[in-house]
């Protein structure tokens, strides 16, 4: 399973969240990719260019934009790609704190990726700053 943070999630979380999913095993490799969107665009790649980048990677969106719901036509452009998305939920009208998304992604990690390899995209999976999960049924198929 491959995983496309987008540009708002910092790459220094992408790089951890790397390293939390190697096996304790010496010098066994990841069991899932994680890349970074600026690894493929310069900053400010735009909503359906991230999409088509995770399609063509087989990737699924990491953000905190929640823009791709209420964007109308990248909604549409998710959902006839299939493109399975992970949302990263902010309460504060600023973003979060780094601290708090780091500490969320690391709680929900493992139930993330056992949600996601029972489902088959497009969805949409929810990650609450308190590190809950839920899933987004606007997605369905």
């Amino acid at each position: 399973m491959t995983f496309l943070f987008d540009e708002n999630m910092p790459i220094c979380l992408a790089k951890v969240i790397q390293v939390l999913d190697v096996d304790n095993e010496y010098k066994k490799p990841p069991v899932h990719k994680i890349d970074h969107i600026t690894e493929h665009y310069k900053a400010g790649a735009d909503d359906p260019d991230v999409v088509r980048k995770a399609k063509s990677l087989k990737a699924i969106i990491v953000s905190q934009d929640d823009d791709y719901k209420n964007i109308s036509a990248t909604f549409e452009l998710v959902k006839k790609l299939k493109v399975g998305y992970v949302l990263f939920k902010t309460t504060q009208k600023s973003g979060s704190l780094y601290n708090d998304i780091v500490i969320a992604f690391i709680k929900a990690w493992q139930r993330v990726k056992n949600a996601i390899s029972e489902d088959k995209p497009p969805f949409m999976y929810i990650i609450e700053r308190t590190g809950e999960i839920s899933k987004k049924e606007r997605f369905n198929r």
